[in-house]
């Protein structure tokens, strides 16, 4: 009987709201107040997770190209990360010639372990776009002089 009437209750709310003033819509924040992105030039951003870890920790890298088209100069070009502490990773797609209307790739992901403690510069390259962030790593052993 009460399930009953919570179903009774809750559709007769639903009919009330949708019949007074039309369905409600969400629009999530970040969608809100939305600028046209069409006249934006496309640029990187980049985020590290976690950005603060002890040594020994696997971190996850992603850039992503945001903003208006994504242009030529972003297609196909050598890809480095630079993780700060000697290690380099790159590569080089094999791509098609460029035509317009190719999809370009947008999202690049990697993975790294930091093995030393210290803070370290972690630098994104695509071709001759560039940006970078900083990752700090602590010490997993204890403080000998304590």
């Amino acid at each position: 009987m009460k399930r009953r009437l919570s179903s009774i209750i809750l559709l007769g709310l639903l009919s009330f709201s949708c019949a007074s003033a039309g369905p409600t819509i969400y629009i999530p924040p970040q969608l809100r107040n939305a600028k046209d992105s069409s006249n934006e030039k496309p640029h990187l951003t980049i985020s590290v997770l976690p950005a603060t870890m002890l040594q020994w920790t696997t971190v996850s890298a992603v850039v992503k190209i945001k903003g208006g088209p994504i242009t030529e100069d972003f297609y196909c070009k050598t890809i480095s990360w630079d993780w700060g502490d000697g290690n380099i990773s790159k590569e080089l797609e094999d791509c098609d010639p460029f035509e317009a209307g190719v999809k370009i790739k947008s999202l690049f992901v990697k993975i790294h372990e930091y093995r030393d403690a210290g803070e370290f510069k972690v630098t994104f390259r695509l071709g001759t776009h560039t940006i970078a962030t900083t990752v700090i790593v602590y010490s997993a052993l204890p403080n000998e002089d304590l």
